[in-house]
């Protein structure tokens, strides 16, 4: 259990990690920079983290408690619209966070394990999972495509655009990407657009 000034030591040592990292880059930021930057001693980052790629696998939990924070705490309407905004909570927080930030972040997640990839998603995919089932159950969604497709589809279409949208900022808007895709696999979840329309929904046109 952390004290309070562990705590906020901590903290400080995530927060300066992610504005070094977008502002400066992953490889150029050091750890020097981050604990001058956090104003902690070398010897305080390392008892709390391994290295940098130790810092950002604590964020990607940090987010994970942060977005089943804010599904729990969402009025339920439709599922398609707990879905969109929960997706949207994500996209401001990668926008806030920055492209470069995003892009270490996918990167770290890519050539980690297993385990720290599938904590990254879990938050997300459960989520995805309870909203594709339970509509199905209440006759949002059509039950002629499994929810466990639907969800994959959707997961695997917000993480190629997320990381579309980190590599090559200045070419797409996330949100406006990500809502016209998603919108379209919610319609063709409710079966307003015929299904063959899925393998279309990977191709994207710069702005």
């Amino acid at each position: 259990m952390l004290t309070k000034k562990g705590t906020e030591s901590r903290r400080k040592i995530i927060d300066a990690a992610i504005a070094l990292i977008d502002a400066k880059g992953y490889d150029q930021t050091t750890m020097p920079d981050i604990c001058r930057s956090a104003g902690v001693a070398t010897g305080t980052f390392y008892h709390y983290f391994k290295s940098k790629q130790d810092v950002i696998t604590a964020y990607i939990h940090e987010e994970n408690e942060a977005v089943l924070e804010f599904y729990h705490k969402l009025g339920r309407t439709t599922f398609s619209e707990t879905i969109c905004k929960v997706m949207h909570f994500k996209l401001d927080i990668y926008q806030a966070r920055g492209p470069e930030f995003v892009r270490q972040m996918v990167a770290v997640l890519m050539g980690s394990s297993r385990q720290t990839f599938t904590e990254n998603a879990y938050a997300w995919m459960q989520i995805l999972s309870e909203s594709f089932q339970e509509g199905q159950r209440q006759g949002e969604f059509t039950s002629s495509i499994s929810a466990g497709l639907l969800c994959d589809i959707t997961a695997s279409m917000f993480f190629f655009f997320t990381s579309l949208w980190s590599s090559q900022p200045e070419d797409y808007s996330l949100h406006e990407l990500l809502d016209a895709k998603i919108s379209a696999v919610l319609e063709i979840a409710r079966g307003s657009l015929p299904q063959d329309q899925l393998k279309d929904l990977s191709t994207v046109e710069q702005e």
